[in-house]
């Protein structure tokens, strides 16, 4: 999440430091965290734009849940599935292309799934989202499918053994600070983005993602347990406020059968774990609108340690 931006943050600052960084992300000069905070966001427009009819199910969201296989989701639901979620993704982007897929496909919405981290509330600035001409990355239009998925994972070359401690080290150092409390304007775009749903007739499915147990452990006294009750809070006031959802807390891996070993670093996890949650929220039926209206069952917090 953190680590493409806080690389190449500094070339936008420089004369011609935006052509720049395309041209090294174009030819793989960059890593591919850098890649996907540059380009994920124009591509997966473009991807929208050149969608002919909409899918039945929409999955938004951060890297902690870009690499959900919509092929997995269809295999599921039996329905099309896209994926919008971004590098260091934040509601604002969630909302963002929800709104997108209305203005794409007017008359309604697809059954959204929304893969909420607590890191996600972080204040920080939202960099635009824009339009890219026609053609101007074509190398990095072969590096997503149509339905959002990229076929190269930017962390698949990663060791959990060398890379979870610098990942809990960056974020204590990137992250926390920036997230003394949930950001109001995030929880502004979440507020705004369940009322879009709603006003569709839809029933979203929340996703609580989960993280590494050492990860979830170093954080705590960085706040992250007390932003992880306060997010849960918030779920609680807006669905009293009449903005339906249904909760998959899977904050802690036991709750979908997870293992900590299955894991790039300590919140990106492998497509073994990935499947393994995703598996387990089409078993819940958390993929697809609910039959019935949901009751309003109070929110219980998964077990994390």
């Amino acid at each position: 999440m953190p680590t493409g931006a806080s690389r190449t943050a500094h070339l936008h600052r420089l004369p011609l430091g935006r052509a720049l960084l395309l041209m090294l992300l174009a030819i793989g000069v960059l890593p591919g965290a850098a890649f996907g905070a540059g380009i994920d966001r124009p591509m997966k427009l473009e991807l929208i734009d050149q969608r002919d009819a909409r899918p039945a199910t929409l999955w938004l969201g951060s890297s902690t849940s870009r690499e959900a296989d919509p092929a997995q989701l269809a295999r599921i639901t039996g329905g099309a599935a896209f994926n919008a979620a971004v590098s260091a993704g934040r509601p604002v982007e969630e909302h963002f292309f929800a709104q997108e897929f209305t203005t794409r496909f007017p008359g309604g919405l697809p059954h959204l799934v929304i893969a909420l981290d607590v890191e996600q509330f972080r204040r920080e600035r939202a960099d635009p989202i824009v339009r890219r001409p026609a053609g101007s990355l074509p190398l990095p239009s072969k590096r997503y499918r149509a339905d959002g998925f990229r076929t190269i994972n930017p962390y698949a070359g990663r060791v959990l053994t060398r890379h979870l401690a610098p990942s809990i080290r960056e974020y204590q150092r990137l992250i926390y600070p920036k997230l003394r409390r949930l950001d109001p304007a995030q929880v502004a775009q979440l507020r705004g983005l369940l009322a879009l749903a709603s006003q569709h007739g839809g029933v979203p499915t929340v996703l609580i993602m989960p993280a590494h147990p050492r990860h979830v452990r170093e954080l705590r006294p960085f706040g992250r347990a007390k932003r992880r009750h306060e997010l849960l809070g918030l779920l609680e006031t807006l669905r009293a406020e009449g903005l339906p959802f249904r909760l998959a807390d899977y904050g802690a891996i036991a709750a979908f059968g997870g293992r900590a070993g299955d894991f790039y670093d300590g919140v990106h996890m492998n497509p073994r774990n990935m499947a393994r949650m995703v598996a387990r929220l089409g078993m819940a039926g958390y993929l697809a609108p609910p039959l019935l209206a949901p009751l309003p069952v109070p929110l219980e917090p998964a077990a994390v340690s």
